[in-house]
């Protein structure tokens, strides 16, 4: 998980993008990483200031931090630049003129590269855009200096390696970094995953060979999650604290449902609850969204191989409440331990009852 850290970004390519002999090769330290990093920011930097004059005023530094934040940004105050809505005919009349409003070219440096984002992008997914110009910026302030990065040169891996380190900035960031795993990871698995720079808005659930479930409670505001399908049943029988929402509003927030992963097939789902808009790597954009939770969580998923029906998310939750067919929870005792011990003779029983059957 390395987006918007460019010393992470030179770590993951030289761990993934160099050609290394063998497996025991000497890791430079991340002081040494920081330090490449450098050449690269200052590449990323110069694009930076490229940017329309209201970036400039607000200073480049906390540009890129609010980029990396998300933070959206009104492009329809550009001058020469069209909004999707602003060329989506909204009208019969509206139709006729949309093929020429969409070529209607721009004057803005931003978009010199043809790079057309739309109404609502974030600044990151803008930045995304000038990936190229990154890189060859980068590429130029080596050949200028005649210097190699890690033994690297033109000839000799150099691109190779400055692609995958800008590459990494833009798109690894969780989602992208698990599927990344998965795809090279052999066994089976039933992950939970989060990262301290992600922890406040989303984490990755993720199944192969292994049970994944993911539980919703919209009245309570709860997402559980667990490898045991009775697990995520915790949340029945609470109650939202008192005045925290009406009970009109309540009912009309549905019953408390229940997603099981495709374990068979390999799942990998992100689970998103922040407040700015969702973005995502390239590879994963195209994903179908899945918005739970009256609108508070998004849930994006990537399968491994197609077991189930991709398209059909609705059909696959099961209701956790007024369900005939699902098992109450227990109920509530003192020393659950000693209970749990009572039940083993009585479990035992069932089960070879079960063989004789």
């Amino acid at each position: 998980r390395c987006q918007g850290c460019w010393p992470l970004a030179v770590r993951f390519g030289f761990i993934f993008a160099i050609n290394h002999t063998g497996i025991n090769y000497e890791v430079p330290s991340f002081d040494v990483f920081r330090e490449v990093a450098q050449i690269f920011d200052k590449g990323f930097q110069d694009i930076l200031r490229s940017f329309p004059s209201e970036v400039l005023a607000r200073g480049v530094d906390e540009f890129a931090f609010d980029a990396i934040q998300g933070n959206i940004f009104d492009m329809s105050a550009h001058s020469g630049f069209d909004t999707v809505e602003s060329v989506e005919p909204n009208s019969k009349a509206d139709r006729s003129n949309s093929k020429a409003r969409r070529t209607r070219k721009t004057t803005d440096p931003l978009f010199n590269s043809g790079t057309r984002p739309g109404e609502g992008m974030t600044w990151w997914q803008i930045v995304a855009g000038k990936r190229r110009d990154v890189k060859l910026a980068v590429l130029r302030a080596l050949a200028a200096n005649e210097q190699t990065l890690f033994g690297l040169d033109v000839e000799n891996g150099l691109e190779d390696f400055v692609a995958a380190v800008v590459s990494a900035f833009f798109d690894n960031d969780l989602f992208h970094s698990v599927r990344r795993f998965l795809t090279s990871a052999r066994g089976s698995f039933g992950l939970g995953i989060s990262c301290s720079l992600d922890a406040g808005r989303q984490m990755v659930v993720a199944a192969r060979g292994q049970t994944i479930s993911v539980a919703f409670y919209p009245k309570l505001g709860l997402v559980l999650y667990g490898s045991e399908q009775a697990a995520v049943k915790a949340g029945l029988g609470f109650k939202a604290p008192p005045g925290t929402t009406s009970e009109v509003y309540n009912q009309n927030l549905g019953p408390a449902m229940r997603l099981d992963l495709d374990d068979l097939g390999g799942e990998i789902t992100l689970i998103d609850w922040g407040k700015e808009k969702l973005q995502l790597a390239p590879k994963e954009a195209q994903l179908r969204r899945n918005v739970v939770m009256n609108g508070a969580v998004t849930m994006v998923s990537a399968h491994e191989e197609v077991s189930v029906g991709v398209d059909r998310f609705q059909e696959r939750l099961v209701p956790l409440e007024d369900n005939p067919l699902m098992l109450p929870l227990p109920e509530p005792c003192k020393d659950v331990v000693k209970r749990d011990i009572d039940d083993i003779p009585r479990i035992l029983h069932d089960i070879q009852e079960d063989w004789k059957e």
